[in-house]
């Protein structure tokens, strides 16, 4: 069974090719992980795993950015 979740309001996140804005969520089932469209830098509207994506944490509540991010996302990008 798959489901597509429409993301209302979207999430901020931190992708393997920079900020971006995930809009959609598709679920294939409990033995899979979840896989998230993203909106990137430039347009570019890209599909990653959950493990490939961080969730930008709000400064306004006292969190700032905690991203812990690996070191060959920082090299990666969108051609």
């Amino acid at each position: 069974m798959t489901i597509a979740i429409q993301l209302d309001p979207p999430w901020p996140v931190m992708c393997p090719h920079g900020e971006g804005t995930a809009k959609v969520m598709v679920i294939y089932g409990t033995d899979h992980n979840c896989e998230f469209g993203v909106r990137c830098p430039g347009g570019h509207f890209r599909f990653y795993w959950q493990p490939d994506i961080r969730l930008i944490g709000n400064p306004q509540d006292g969190h700032g950015y905690d991203l812990d991010l690996p070191e060959d996302w920082k090299a990666e990008k969108l051609k």
